[in-house]
């Protein structure tokens, strides 16, 4: 793991709009080691331009880390950090190296944790009476809700561990790799317009009884990997549903601390 703290010279952590370094830490074989260091001067009320290229130039110097630990930040500078998946984690006082680090370690580790618990599985779920085999999946809410899912991880993975006579998929466009893997999958499907810029795709095996057999048998490397963009303007932001929430994603949430 790897955390970047803002300091000055009497190890402080600053707010982001100041003078000091930026110190990246890097937990090696149980311990802290400081591997690089960043100076950064905001201390004299810059304009967007120069607090983006500011952020644009401490991103490219943190090497992989994510995490940026400092007294508070606003405006702006927090709305740029935000875009370049920069996580926040506010703290006021002196910084105790080995303290402070192990601690937030704790606590991220505690929410990943957390989280995978309460994570609910993207996946097509029953409808109507078990033995009627009838699956709905609604994509368009799933996708607008987390952009790092996939139809094509979802469906997948659906196809070659289900037995299904229907599959009904609320989606906003028919994925472009399902409809080029129809006959290799041996599936139909039909399409109707729900009107509000949504489908319903009805997808169907050719034959129910050896169907799931067939899917299996097919590779995933030989299903067209020819993925579809999000064409919802809320993939840009955040989902009011409960979805599988990642690593990244989760240090990009702002949290507060006081030890």
């Amino acid at each position: 793991m790897k955390i970047a703290i803002f300091v000055d010279k009497y190890g402080t952590v600053l707010p982001f709009f100041s003078s000091g370094v930026v110190e990246i830490y890097s937990d090696i074989s149980g311990g802290w080691k400081c591997s690089h260091q960043v100076p950064l001067d905001l201390s004299s009320e810059p304009g967007m331009y120069e607090v983006l290229k500011a952020v644009r130039m401490l991103v490219s110097e943190l090497d992989g880390c994510n995490l940026l630990v400092i007294e508070n930040v606003k405006g702006i500078a927090a709305s740029y950090l935000s875009d370049f998946r920069m996580g926040i984690w506010k703290f006021k006082g002196i910084f105790n190296e080995d303290n402070l680090l192990n601690h937030i370690r704790k606590e991220v580790e505690k929410a990943i944790s957390e989280q995978k618990q309460n994570q609910v599985t993207a996946t097509p779920v029953p409808f109507g009476k078990e033995e009627d085999s009838v699956y709905e999946l609604d994509l368009a809410t799933m996708l607008d809700c987390d952009a790092s899912l996939s139809s094509r991880a979802i469906l997948i993975t659906f196809f070659q561990n289900t037995a299904f006579r229907e599959l009904i998929i609320i989606c906003r466009q028919s994925p472009k790799w399902l409809e080029q893997s129809m006959e290799l999958l041996q599936l139909s499907q039909v399409f109707d317009d729900m009107g509000d810029g949504l489908l319903c795709l009805t997808i169907t095996p050719k034959d129910f009884v050896s169907g799931l057999e067939i899917r299996k048998a097919v590779h995933p490397d030989k299903i067209s990997n020819q993925e579809d963009a999000c064409l919802s303007s809320a993939c840009v932001g955040t989902g009011s549903c409960a979805t599988v929430i990642s690593k990244e994603q989760l240090v990009n949430k702002t949290m507060q601390i006081s030890i």
